[in-house]
């Protein structure tokens, strides 16, 4: 991690991993074996010390029997929309597609689902927020 300090929201992800973890009744070391990785790294996984990948966060949901959402959820409680089939095949669709096309339909859709008054509400102010805020 050498010259990056966590995020706020690398700590929340990784509280909710440890939460996930401790739920499901394993070990830090039974997590570590079962995602083949060293019991270290995965210790800086919970600590936030390390970022997790977004393969590594569909293997702890896997292995935790849980949505990949609900590691995102916000803190105000309002749970996070699912990831459903519709959503990867739209994933698939657009392949190919400018930036800004796939940019716009990621805005419709995650303002559609709610996505976006959810990050919103987590607390935190940015300047890219506060725009959003603005123009609403």
């Amino acid at each position: 991690m050498a010259g990056r300090r966590p995020t706020a929201a690398d700590l929340r992800i990784a509280a909710r991993v440890k939460a996930a973890r401790e739920s499901a009744g394993l070990t830090q070391a039974e997590c570590a074996h079962a995602l083949r990785v060293q019991y270290q790294q995965y210790a800086k996984y919970e600590a936030g010390q390390n970022r997790l990948t977004g393969g590594m966060l569909l293997a702890l949901a896997d292995l935790f029997r849980m949505p990949v959402g609900k590691l995102f959820e916000p803190d105000t409680g309002r749970p996070m929309p699912e990831v459903t089939a519709e959503a990867l095949r739209a994933a698939g669709a657009v392949r190919g597609l400018p930036v800004s096309e796939i940019a716009r339909r990621l805005v419709e859709a995650a303002t559609r689902d709610g996505l976006i008054d959810a990050i919103l509400d987590d607390g935190i102010q940015t300047p890219v927020r506060r725009r959003y805020a603005e123009a609403a």
